[in-house]
């Protein structure tokens, strides 16, 4: 096994669990140019990369060399055990005639090791990474037709059935046959395509956007709308805040929330999205103003402060990274008209309105 560290003091793990392919049989120099090791240089030094692959390693536990009996089950069980994200790729060597005799048992051995796995006390991230395709001259009687034709489906149908997430691998090395050297391990390019490959995947995150359309009709109601996305495995759930307040928990589609009866002044809106294994992200803030019972909607991403109503001195530039907007829409209590305006005025207007309701007062 081979660790690989940035150096940082709080780092994210991830676990490289495999055969021979992730050891690094066939690069130049597995240590430094072995997939993980390159996985490590591409992921910066917030995480902390750990080899765990061992030659001739298979999914089945009935084959020659099962994984679940080599020293690197352990070592991959205690770093991946306060969390962050294991990759598996096996697969390859059950494709071996001798192995895949035993085929029934591949889907129960595949979904066994997954949730090991899954259960840990950090409750990682589980990839099931689709190895690359072997070529028809592949070496040591590995099988090309089984992998693509059987294994790669059922590894499919593993993820699937226990929520890990796929890896394409094998769809990118169709372009890449000609890094196998012995029609199984890549060299030093292919084993970057690899870490690319799952780099890729490790690194998206979710993302949520949210929309807020008021209706003076409906005594001062607003419905709420996000759009998440989910990186890994699916959208768990989104919650709806109204400043810091939690207004609303909903899990599943449609992900929207109708807020009635409300009061006047600023509501600040924002929606969180939480995806399997517990990854968050955040909306862009959406800012609703409801003077004398009417509500009136801000440009996205622009906070308007809490008794911002008189707008002095209010920024209509946007908060950094913000979108920008050039005018604010504005939907009449009468004919519910929609009238769009640049922002500076209607931050004046607002300062009206408010003036003039304290004078009423």
């Amino acid at each position: 096994m081979f660790f690989f560290s940035g150096g940082a003091a709080a780092q994210s793990r991830v676990t490289c669990v495999g055969d021979s392919i992730t050891a690094g049989i066939g690069t130049s120099n597995p240590p430094a140019t072995a997939y993980p090791a390159v996985l490590q240089a591409l992921l910066g030094s917030s995480f902390a990369v750990e080899n765990d692959g061992h030659s001739g390693a298979t999914m089945m536990i009935t084959g020659d060399v099962p994984y679940t009996q080599v020293i690197q089950y352990d070592s991959s069980t205690a770093w991946a055990s306060p969390g962050g994200d294991v990759v598996i790729q096996l697969g390859t060597n059950d494709s071996k005639a001798a192995n895949w005799v035993h085929k029934d048992a591949f889907l129960a051995d595949c979904e066994a090791l997954v949730r090991h796995y899954q259960q840990l006390p950090g409750t990682p991230r589980v990839w099931l990474s689709i190895m690359p395709p072997a070529a028809p001259t592949a070496c040591c009687d590995i099988d090309s037709s089984v992998i693509a034709n059987q294994i790669v489906p059922l590894l499919q149908t593993c993820a699937a059935s226990t929520g890990a997430v796929n890896i394409d691998v094998f769809t990118v090395f169709q372009s890449h046959m000609d890094t196998l050297l012995d029609g199984v391990h890549p060299n030093d390019e292919g084993a970057t395509a690899l870490a690319k490959t799952v780099f890729d995947s490790l690194s998206k995150t979710p993302s949520v956007t949210l929309t807020a359309t008021p209706d003076a009709s409906s005594g001062a109601a607003v419905t709420l709308i996000a759009s998440p996305t989910a990186a890994y495995g699916r959208v768990e759930k989104v919650v709806f805040y109204d400043g810091p307040s939690v207004v609303s928990e909903v899990t599943s589609s449609p992900w929207s929330y109708t807020a009635s009866g409300v009061t006047d002044g600023s509501h600040v809106y924002r929606a969180q999205t939480i995806e399997t294994a517990g990854r968050k992200a955040d909306s862009p803030p959406v800012t609703v103003m409801v003077v004398d019972g009417v509500p009136v909607s801000t440009q996205t991403g622009v906070a308007v402060p809490t008794g911002a109503a008189a707008g002095a001195g209010a920024n209509d530039k946007g908060a950094p990274g913000a979108k920008s907007a050039s005018g604010c829409a504005v939907r009449s209590s009468a004919g519910h008209v929609d009238v769009t305006m640049p922002g500076a005025l209607f931050l004046a207007l607002l300062a009206f309105a408010g003036v003039r309701r304290s004078r009423r007062r």
